[in-house]
């Protein structure tokens, strides 16, 4: 077992539970043993932290999941290395650059990833200092923030701590820390020009509590080191000034961009932070209440304490605000040593001030007891973060991680917690301790609800989901077994929820925020299937997978696209390429109708012409794909048929410009057709044997989109062109259309052999991982791996998922083909040439739309009604023109009520790909055979339905269409109703295609890897919860 040292924890104090008896009383001898040889009366700092990280060590036993040899140690910041000092620098002000997570209309002033920690800490200030819950919170605080480092940021070096105690023996000016260089937390403000009276007067407010501090020697915008020309931009909220002032300007959440600023001030470490006052901590507090306490000073003594000395020792703006104060970056290392300091009393005696639950907390859960509500703090109460943590609300069961000194607090977080409702906002922490505490009871038959304080709970965990995420965190059996006998509303049940900790952990990682709250309400989760494309319960591996398959896939898929709708022009229906060509219906309405005599059905031939190759081209070149090296690879090459084919169109494209009669634009558009034949079939074959089903309607909305993109383009382009570029050199503009056409597709073509992936089974590109292209693999199991061959044509005809597509498709031509038409009638009615190519682009701006929306939506709604909801646009549109004789304004609505055509390709190819995932041979057949019956039935039907002489009336066309889209319609209604019955009659058979033998011998368990897999496996269930 390969242990994540980001998952390390044990908590000592748990040692009894977790580990068995003899362990346990291993390790007390071990503890016993380091404990006789340490009088903490005579000793130093650095002989305390020697003994805690010795006592500390001799608890972890001989833990697989943790132990010495993988314990990652927080270091003092001088004696990490110039590089490491430099990264972690840099990885703070990562953090100021990322986006905020806290809503704008809850806190405007948040405009960064590190301002998320300020809001939370200006809303909580109340109810984190001065109370029983200041060490506790700040330490699962710092770790959130060291963790969103090494996450978000890349951080991989020691998280650092500031010792003051070395600081004020050798002064602000001559620490490493402060003095300014690139490798320090940047040193002193601007000098301004104070006198000695300037002081500043902190709690004047309180009667005898009021202090004073001397002025630093600075007080302006910090000049140099790596936090020089940072932003603050949330505060002031309580800045204490020169002169007993207050600056509360930034009071709430306001935005007020301003410089860090700092007054470093030796005097006040002299007076609050030297060696002295921190042994005397350590050795005379004999509880957690006097530690706490001295550790945040005692009102009433003018003795403000360690904590707030420190911070006041920096000054400065926010360094000196009692809320705002994280917007300083030394903010970190200051409470990463108030974290070890903490930790070293702790381990003076562990069992008492860490694994006790009566002694480890104490104390009320506001300041000084002075806000409601009233009571003493225990280890249920719920401690909440905001936006800062993965997790929004824990209770400390025991707040202490003694095994690590690097991660203090990720461990005994309460299984209950995250099992509760979580409230998505800016709330004190102080939760009322009666709210359902312990969630809901744990239960195999299902949801049980109960009432504590007469607040139900809403979320449960099934037994059996709570076996998975144990394997998940690879957690004994026997705590399995625990767990799942805990009522879990019931405080008194002999079973405490503590000793399910190790579980607990395992479940905070899951997330409770603002995704989980959508997806409890049906618009939620529809808004989440739609713009959510990695989610957060994806283990972060596969979530980088997936942005790199969408960088290479839909990059070039949409290029392509954007190429073939310009290029071949298929203008009809978003994605067809069958429905006559864009660019040659433009070029024909703007000026090649004239130059080239073609005043009969020429427009019509072209499109034969182009239809035939296209047909001729579909199985030949899609088989190359699913089988030939030229679809895939050789030898780890780039896959080059799809690049390659590109390059060809871009000549076809020039050759183009130069015809002179209609007979070489029918040779150049059957070429053009023969060399297009595999990129849209290929194209959907590589979507779906890269993305899982939910993943690849999105996917496959976007490509879809940009389809209809390119067609619009078309138009404008050719507007361009006849406006700008005709008669330039003697060529028309309709020529110009395609020499700049044939530009564009150049480079793009030349991208794709730079990322085209091909199909998962080809030796991995460049960009991927080995362990990334093993995850790819998992991901997508596929039975067959020859593609098409002999075999899988009798075993794809023998189903009738072959039936019911290809006759889907081809009535679905011939009910879409009319709305690349609109042009016809336009110039017909007497537009001028620039309107006829622009108006009908508002056709595919509109099918861009509705196939987008179509293919996304189908990934999470009823297909059958998204189905229903497009065909009804289509066919009012067919009626209202069989009619024809209505008002214009009628006919423009029906042109552009075609748009709504999009959605009906993207709906039909997204549900074959995702009924026949596990098989790309069978379903690059029925893709391929789709569009080869489509359009040998598109070369002949149009002549007698939409014949170029009787356009644009077209009286038989539009009728033809009426029933064309009703068939359509009917056949996939049918399809899909039959398709669920039939599935049903043959499990064995849908068994075997889900569970391939060839799957075995490469699964995670038997090869060793189970990491990805397994973290995999449990991530389907975590989002079941």
């Amino acid at each position: 077992m390969r242990c994540n040292p980001s998952f390390c924890a044990i908590l000592l104090g748990l040692a009894a539970t977790i580990q068995g008896s003899s362990d346990l009383a291993s390790n007390l001898k071990r503890e016993a043993t380091v404990a006789s040889s340490f009088n903490p009366k005579n000793a130093t700092l650095a002989e305390f932290n020697a003994h805690a990280r010795e006592v500390a060590l001799s608890r972890i036993g001989n833990s697989t999941v943790c132990n010495k040899d993988n314990v990652r140690v927080r270091k003092l910041f001088e004696n990490l290395t110039s590089n490491e000092r430099i990264s972690y620098t840099d990885a703070l002000k990562c953090l100021m650059d990322l986006p905020a997570k806290t809503p704008s209309d809850l806190a405007p002033g948040a405009k960064s990833r590190y301002d998320d920690w300020v809001v939370t800490h200006i809303n909580q200030t109340l109810t984190i200092h001065l109370n029983a819950n200041f060490l506790g919170w700040h330490r699962w605080y710092i770790w959130e923030m060291e963790r969103a480092l090494r996450s978000d940021c890349g951080y991989k070096g020691p998280f650092p701590y500031w010792d003051w105690t070395k600081t004020e023996k050798e002064t602000f000016e001559k620490s490493e820390v402060f003095d300014g260089s690139a490798t320090s937390l940047s040193g002193n403000g601007a000098p301004l020009n104070y006198t000695d009276s300037d002081v500043i007067v902190i709690n004047s407010q309180y009667p005898n509590m009021e202090v004073v501090f001397p002025h630093g020697t600075g007080g302006g915008c910090v000049t140099n080191g790596p936090f020089a020309n940072i932003t603050v931009n949330l505060g002031p909220v309580g800045l204490a000034l020169v002169g007993n002032k207050t600056d509360t300007s930034g009071a709430g959440y306001k935005y007020n961009p301003r410089c860090l600023k700092r007054d470093l001030t030796d005097e006040i470490l002299h007076r609050y932070v030297n060696e002295t006052s921190v042994l005397t901590l350590l050795r005379d507090s004999s509880d957690i209440w006097w530690f706490q306490t001295i550790m945040s000073g005692a009102w009433g003594s003018r003795d403000i304490g360690i904590h707030p000395g420190a911070h006041n020792s920096l000054g400065g703006d926010p360094g000196r605000d009692f809320w705002v104060s994280p917007g300083e970056p030394a903010f970190w290392a200051h409470h990463a040593n108030i974290d070890r300091v903490w930790w070293m009393w702790q381990m003076l005696d562990p069992e008492v001030r860490a694994a006790n639950v009566s002694t480890a907390v104490n104390g009320p859960i506001t300041m000084y007891d002075l806000y409601e509500p009233h009571k003493n703090a225990t280890i249920f109460d719920l401690q909440n973060l905001g936006w800062v943590a993965e997790a929004q609300e824990v209770a400390l069961d025991n707040p202490i991680d003694l095994s690590k000194p690097d991660r203090w607090a990720q461990k005994n977080y309460k299984l209950p917690t995250l099992l509760r409702p979580v409230t998505e906002g800016l709330i004190f922490n102080h939760v009322d301790h009666r709210f359902c505490l312990s969630g809901a009871q744990i239960s195999p038959r299902g949801r049980k609800t109960c009432r504590d304080g007469h607040q139900p709970c809403k979320y449960y965990v099934s037994a059996k989901k709570l076996a998975i995420l144990a394997d998940q965190c690879e957690i004994p059996k026997i705590i399995i077994c625990i767990c799942e006998n805990i009522r879990l509303c019931s405080r008194s049940h002999p079973f405490s929820p503590r000793r399910c900790s190790q579980l607990t952990y395992c479940l905070y990682q899951s997330k409770m925020g603002v995704i989980a709250t959508l997806k409890n309400n049906k618009v939620g989760a529809v808004v989440v299937s739609v713009f959510d494309w990695y989610p957060s319960e994806y283990p972060k591996e596969e979530r980088k997978l997936l942005r790199k398959l969408d960088l290479a896939i839909l990059s070039s898929a949409v290029s392509v696209s954007f190429i073939t709708r310009q290029y071949t022009g298929s203008y009809t229906d978003s994605v067809f390429k069958f429905l006559g060509q864009q660019n040659i219906t433009n070029a024909y309405v703007s000026g090649m109708r004239e130059d080239l005599n073609a005043f009969g059905n020429e427009l019509n031939y072209y499109v034969v012409a182009y239809n035939t190759a296209y047909v001729l081209g579909q199985i030949p070149l899609m088989t190359l794909q699913t089988k030939g090296k030229l679809g895939e690879s050789d030898h780890g090459r780039a896959p080059f048929l799809l690049p390659s084919l590109q390059i060809l169109w871009a000549v076809i494209a020039f050759c183009q410009s130069e015809i002179q009669h209609s007979w070489q634009l029918y040779i150049l558009r059957a070429l053009t057709g023969f060399l297009e034949a595999s990129s849209f079939g290929g194209t959907h074959l590589i979507l779906g044997s890269w993305f899982k089903n939910e993943e690849l309607f999105k996917r496959a909305g976007v490509w879809f989109m940009g389809n209809s993109l390119g067609s619009m383009f078309s138009g404008y382009l050719q507007a361009a062109a006849y406006r700008n570029l005709n008669g330039v050199f003697g060529r028309a503009g309709w020529r110009w259309l395609f020499i700049v056409q044939g530009i564009i597709t150049l480079p793009l073509a030349f991208l794709g052999f730079v990322v085209w992936p091909g199909l998962p089974t080809s030796p991995r590109r460049w960009y991927m991982t080995e362990e990334e292209h093993a995850l790819a693999l998992k991901r997508i199991p596929t039975v067959e791996k020859e593609g098409i061959t002999w075999k899988t044509f009798k075993y794809t005809l023998s189903r009738p998922m072959w039936w019911i597509c290809v006759s889907c498709y081809i009535f679905l031509c011939q009910a879409h083909y009319w709305t690349g038409y609109m042009a016809l009638w336009l110039r017909h009615a007497g537009y001028s040439i620039e309107l006829v190519n622009i108006l009908p682009t508002f056709i595919d701006l509109l099918r861009a739309i509705s196939s987008w929306l179509g293919t996304t939506l189908a990934g999470c709604l009823s297909l059958r009604g998204l189905w229903t909801f497009q065909a009804s646009f289509v066919f009012f549109a067919c009626i209202v023109l069989s009619i024809w004789t209505v008002p214009d304004g009628l006919k423009f609505v029906a042109f552009y009520f075609g748009g709504f055509s999009g959605m009906a390709s993207p709906i039909l190819y997204s549900w074959v790909n995702s009924t026949l995932k596990e098989n790309y041979g069978e379903r690059g057949l029925i893709i391929s055979s789709m569009m080869t019956l489509g359009f040998c039935n598109q070369i002949w039907i149009p002549l007698f339905t939409f014949p170029t002489v009787e356009a644009p009336r077209f009286p038989n066309g539009y009728p033809a269409a009426t029933v064309f889209e009703f068939t359509m319609w009917a056949i996939l209604m049918g399809g899909v109703w039959y398709m669920k019955r039939w599935k049903t009659k043959h499990p064995d058979l849908e068994m075997r295609l889900a569970e391939p033998e060839s799957l075995g011998q490469a699964s995670g368990s038997e090869s060793g890897e189970t990491g990805i897999t397994d973290a995999k496996g449990a991530s389907k269930h975590v989002r079941s919860l």
